[in-house]
């Protein structure tokens, strides 16, 4: 009952998430991207990973308390993929990487980053002997797929929840 519950509030406060760019103006640390295709605003005590070897990722921001890894990954949009099916693929490849993951029974839900039009979900699984729960954000914007991942344990899932909220309300597309 309690997962249910997390995966309708997380989807609830991506349906009503705020303007982006007035979340990313209230003060704090501003992430912009290095090509310049987004910001958002940065929670206190996150840190930029050093990737040896990002592949899609254009940026990954590591957490310690509540301990959590937000990554944002960027590919090319392929004519005529579907946001349904982009959002499947992703879900799919992060349950393999995760070996024993499994998408929470709402499936995937519409709705929005950054004023635009997404598609949402959640998984369960265990990576390197612990729990975790992961929540991710399949978008469209100007030709590329943005897929954002937020992970953490499900015992720092709440607290975490705060952090995540903020990204996603402070989201924005600038080309």
């Amino acid at each position: 009952m309690r997962t249910l519950s997390r995966v309708a509030l997380m989807l609830l406060m991506l349906l009503t998430a705020t303007m982006p760019i007035e979340a990313a103006r209230d003060g704090g640390a501003v992430y912009l991207d290095e090509q310049g295709r987004f910001l958002f605003a940065v929670p206190d005590g996150w840190t930029v990973a050093d990737l040896v070897d990002p592949g899609p990722t254009a940026v990954e921001f590591d957490a310690t308390d509540p301990w959590g890894i937000f990554s944002v990954a960027t590919d090319g949009q392929i004519p005529g993929m579907s946001l349904d099916q982009y959002a499947t693929d992703a879900a799919e490849q992060l349950r393999r990487n995760l070996g024993n993951a499994r998408v929470l029974p709402d499936g995937i839900q519409p709705s929005t980053l950054g004023g635009v039009p997404a598609r949402a979900f959640v998984l369960q699984g265990r990576q390197q002997g612990s729990n975790v729960d992961i929540f991710g954000v399949v978008a469209f914007h100007a030709g590329t797929v943005y897929t954002l991942t937020f992970a953490t344990r499900p015992e720092e899932y709440d607290a975490y929840l705060i952090r995540e909220q903020a990204v996603l309300d402070s989201f924005t597309f600038l080309t």
